[in-house]
């Protein structure tokens, strides 16, 4: 009849269905979800760039420690070779003299010349390939890169690989919190075509799956924390 208000209907669907209230139960966790895995992608995003960009700096600054620190060896190890060269051929030439009974003693004074230009150039070179100290003609980058050792390397180095294992690590806690949006936004599908199936065997099949869709993406989000 127009117009009767049947109360025990009003009564029964006041707090809504059973599918409507699991269906808001679900939203709202969809919601919180989402909220809460889009802040840990963001995070993990930015900390991954942050460790890849600071992991290349490092290895720049290998290379060019290594470089730099390596001409100026090869440029001391040569000019102390050429010095050390001119000292032996003095030294040859005395004896040669001396072999040959020479007694003028023009080899021996060339000898002792050449063992004197020999010192004196070997000295030019340690100071050539020396790094100069603070307050010297050169600017405190450059001295700090020649002035590099083998202990500061190696631990460049492990400061490098550390850091390219925590870009890798937060890349992984990136990729879960994206694989947990994406089963979030499944399961928003699967609310969708629960609302329009309605009360029935469809309508609770596609709600049962939206829920465990739900559920993945919480653990997705429980594993991007790790």
């Amino acid at each position: 009849m127009s117009g009767v208000v049947d109360y025990d209907a009003l009564e029964t669907t006041s707090t809504g269905t059973r599918l409507a209230r699991a269906t808001a139960i679900i939203i709202g966790t969809i919601a919180r979800l989402a909220a809460l895995l889009g802040l840990i992608e963001v995070k993990a995003s930015q900390q991954a760039s942050r460790s890849e960009l600071l992991a290349a700096r490092l290895s720049t600054a290998i290379a060019e420690r290594l470089s730099t620190s390596s001409f100026l060896f090869t440029f001391g190890n040569i000019a102390a070779q050429e010095a050390l060269a001119i000292g032996i051929g003095g030294t040859t030439r005395v004896l040669d003299a001396l072999q040959a009974g020479d007694t003028s003693g023009v080899a021996e004074a060339l000898g002792s010349a050449d063992a004197a230009a020999s010192e004196r150039l070997a000295a030019i070179a340690a100071q050539m390939s020396a790094v100069p100290g603070a307050g010297g003609p050169l600017d405190a980058h450059t001295a700090q890169v020649l002035a590099v050792d083998l202990a500061s390397i190696e631990a460049m180095a492990t400061d490098q690989r550390r850091l390219v294992d925590d870009s890798a690590l937060w890349n992984t806690r990136s990729s879960r919190a994206v694989l947990g949006l994406t089963l979030l936004a499944l399961a928003g599908v699967l609310i969708g075509l629960a609302a329009v199936f309605g009360e029935g065997r469809p309508g609770r099949i596609a709600l049962i799956m939206a829920g465990s869709a739900t559920g993945l993406a919480a653990l997705a989000g429980a594993a991007a924390l790790i």
